[in-house]
């Protein structure tokens, strides 16, 4: 089911999220570049996006 929004696209594909699962780092990248490609929800000229995981120290 895909919720329908009345200002914004929904551009969320749960295959591509799927295949990321446990790559924290590429669903970062992955739903940053959904947000960026709105400029409706994007401030002109920067800001940013970011994550929290948890890593064992090697």
């Amino acid at each position: 089911m895909t919720t329908q929004f009345k200002h914004v696209s929904y551009l969320w594909d749960e295959a591509k999220a799927a295949a990321l699962k446990g790559d924290e780092v590429g669903l970062l990248i992955y739903r940053s570049n959904l947000l960026g490609a709105d400029l409706r929800l994007t401030n002109y000229g920067g800001g940013n996006t970011s994550c929290r995981t948890m890593a064992k120290d090697q």
